[in-house]
């Protein structure tokens, strides 16, 4: 199961400006992955005293756990493995249709009364990263 957003997924899709945005708000914990544009590579955050010195200077591979506690703030997002139901559910409500795939991870994020965001992807992570980016945007 994938657990992280890749490089590739932090080069392609988020602009300068939210790299910018997660290099603010991300606050380094033993564990956490980074990318290192120095060497272009992934990095694990390691040493008690390396906390202080990455803070600000490098970009989280942000973990489920991070976009859930990111996303949540703003988006309150509902998590859900898509059924037949919710297809039929979705495609009744939304006009356009939402695009749903059985078995795939759905982030379903209500951001105004009327206006609903739904993110469908294989992975719960890049379901997640999808639902990030867009508060980044905002």
């Amino acid at each position: 199961m994938k657990t992280h957003i890749t490089i590739q997924q932090l080069l392609s899709d988020a602009n300068e400006e939210q790299r910018e945005q997660l290099k603010a708000w991300w606050k380094p914990r033993i564990g956490d992955l980074y990318y290192d544009s120095r060497f272009d590579f992934a990095c694990v955050v390691g040493l008690i005293d390396e906390l202080g010195n990455i803070r600000g200077q490098f970009v989280p591979l942000m973990s489920v756990g991070q976009m859930i506690w990111f996303t949540g703030k703003s988006l309150r997002p509902k998590i859900f493995k898509v059924t037949k139901n919710q297809i039929r559910y979705y495609k009744e409500k939304h006009n356009p249709p939402i695009k749903l795939t059985v078995n795939w991870w759905a982030i379903s994020c209500r951001q105004t009364h009327t206006q609903h965001l739904v993110f469908c992807q294989q992975h719960l992570v890049d379901a997640l990263w999808q639902a990030t980016l867009n508060v980044l945007k905002n």
